[in-house]
C-alpha cells in the first residue's frame, strides 16, 4: 500500500453546533463520502485522526448516527483505522472506549491504531494521552523509536501541537520535544488542532495538519479556510492536501449570528472591564476554555467544564 489518508476531527453528531445550518451532520457526511473516492482512486488505507464523534456521552449519540457512522466505514474500499481522540474517551481514560460510540466501530470493521500497525505498514499510531508529558510522549513513542529503519514511516496522532510560535499558551506539547522522542525521524500527521497548518519541519521531522473535516465554531478561520483530506506516500514521506468540495460558508453557518454575537461581546467586555477582568471571546467553546485555564484551577475540573461547554453548545 503506498498511500495512507488522513482525516481528523469528524466530530460527527445528531443535532448541528448552535452557530451551524440544520444540515450540520449531512454535509460531514457528504465530505466522507468524497473521502471514500479518494481511497478508491489512490489505493489507500485511511485513518481516522481522533474525534469521530462530537459529544461524549453515550447516550445523546442516535443509533441512527452510529448506523451512519458504520456504513461510511463499510463504504471505503480498503481498510480503515482509527486513533482515538479526547472526544472519544471519557475523562481522557482509553479504558473508557467500550463505553463509548467509537466502541461500536471498532466493533464494526475499523481497525484501532496504537503503535505499529500489525501488517508492517510503515504506519504507527499515538491516541490521546491522558497528559502530555515528556514521560508519557516518549513512552507512547517507543516501539517507533526501537524501530530498526522508521526514516519513511507515519505517526498519526491526536494531540496539541503547532508550529512554532503558533502555540496557544495552554495545552500544547513542543513539536521539537515530540520529534525527538520520534528519534528526530519520519513523518506525523495530527488531528485535535482543527485550524490549518499545512505541512512543517521540527528537528528533523515532518509535521502536518491540513485542518479538521467539520466547521462547527463560528470563527474566522473556520468562516475562510477550505476542506482537505491528506495523503501520505509510503515511497517518498511526502504529504499531500486534496481539496474537497464543501459548502461555502453562509451555507455552514448561521454568519447573520456573527454580528450578534460581537455586539453581545461588546456588552461582556465592558461589563468585565468595570470588574476588573479580561476580555472573554465568547465565539466559541474553546475561547470560553482559554480564559477558564487561566483561572489555575484543577485539571479535572476543567476537563468537567470543557464537557459541560460541549454539550451545552451542541443542543
Amino acid at each position: 500500500m503506498t498511500y495512507v489518508q488522513i482525516l481528523n476531527d469528524l466530530h460527527l453528531a445528531d443535532k448541528a453546533p448552535v452557530n451551524c445550518t440544520e444540515s450540520y451532520t449531512d454535509d460531514l457526511f457528504n465530505l466522507l463520502y468524497q473521502t471514500v473516492e479518494v481511497a478508491r482512486e489512490y489505493k489507500a488505507v485511511t485513518v481516522f485522526a481522533g474525534d469521530i464523534f462530537h459529544i461524549k456521552q453515550p447516550a445523546r449519540n442516535s443509533h441512527y448516527l452510529v448506523q451512519r457512522a458504520i456504513d461510511l466505514i463499510k463504504a471505503y474500499p480498503h481498510q480503515v483505522y482509527i486513533v482515538l481522540g479526547n472526544h472519544d474517551l471519557s475523562s481522557d481514560r482509553q479504558d473508557s472506549v467500550s463505553n463509548q460510540p467509537v466502541g461500536v466501530l471498532l466493533k464494526s470493521g475499523a481497525l484501532p491504531l496504537e503503535g505499529w500497525e500489525s501488517t508492517g505498514l510503515p504506519l504507527y499510531g499515538v491516541s490521546w494521552l491522558q497528559r502530555f508529558t515528556d514521560q508519557a510522549v516518549s513512552h507512547s513513542l517507543k516501539s517507533y523509536r526501537d524501530a530498526n529503519d522508521f526514516r519513511k514511516s507515519l505517526v498519526v496522532t491526536h494531540a496539541p501541537l503547532y508550529p512554532p510560535g503558533r502555540e496557544l499558551p495552554y495545552e500544547y506539547y513542543p513539536a521539537d520535544k515530540w520529534a525527538s522522542a520520534m528519534g528526530c525521524s519520519g513523518s506525523v500527521a495530527y488531528g485535535h488542532v482543527h485550524d490549518f497548518h499545512g505541512v512543517w519541519e521540527s528537528n528533523g521531522v515532518s509535521f502536518c495538519n491540513n485542518g479538521a473535516i467539520s466547521r462547527g465554531s463560528l470563527t474566522e478561520s473556520h468562516l475562510t479556510r477550505k476542506v482537505y483530506t491528506t495523503l501520505w506516500s509510503s515511497i517518498n514521506g511526502k504529504f499531500q492536501a486534496l481539496e474537497l468540495q464543501a459548502k461555502p460558508a453562509e451555507e455552514v453557518f448561521k454568519v447573520d449570528q456573527a454580528d450578534r454575537i460581537k455586539k453581545s461581546q461588546l456588552i461582556l467586555d465592558d461589563f468585565l472591564s468595570a470588574i476588573g477582568h479580561a476580555t472573554i471571546e465568547i465565539t466559541s467553546t474553546d475561547s470560553v476554555m482559554a480564559y477558564i485555564r487561566t483561572l489555575d484551577l484543577d485539571d479535572t475540573l476543567i476537563t468537567v467544564i470543557k464537557d459541560l461547554l460541549e454539550g451545552a453548545t451542541s443542543r
